[in-house]
């Protein structure tokens, strides 16, 4: 299994990504899985940074055939309430973590901006979420 980027989502293109499953809300989505539009490779995204209507994406690619199973798994259901965000955490820590970032207004993805920053890696819940990561990339 390896998980890599498809040649769709480079910029300057518009981002064409069907969300699949929210994973967290925090007034948008914070936490999502959602596949290229153009060929259905699967992306982990989650969220960076919010300042009123615009959010940014931490994105990392993840293996076709473990995003469709995770997927299904999830789908099915199970009487375990910590099976899912297992399943959750095992398909992340595949995932291939790229150097861009998805920046979303009002819910909708509008562009995508490639960084050579070290994004933080923690939860998106520990990060202060005052628009400064924004400020940065829409420079």
């Amino acid at each position: 299994m390896t998980a890599k980027a498809c040649a769709h989502i480079e910029p300057p293109g518009a981002p064409e990504l069907n969300v699949d499953r929210v994973l967290a809300m925090q007034v948008y989505p914070a936490e999502a899985l959602a596949t290229c539009a153009s060929c259905g490779t699967g992306y982990l995204l989650e969220l960076l940074d919010m300042q009123g209507d615009q959010c940014a994406y931490r994105v990392a690619a993840v293996d076709k055939t473990a995003f469709a199973a995770t997927l299904k798994s999830l789908d099915k259901g199970s009487c375990d309430i910590q099976r899912g965000r297992d399943e959750i955490f095992n398909l992340a820590a595949g995932a291939l973590r790229l150097n861009r970032v998805l920046i979303s207004r009002a819910g909708a993805f509008n562009k995508w901006v490639v960084t050579a920053e070290n994004l933080p890696s923690d939860s998106w819940q520990e990060l202060p979420m005052d628009g400064s990561w924004l400020a940065r990339l829409n420079q």
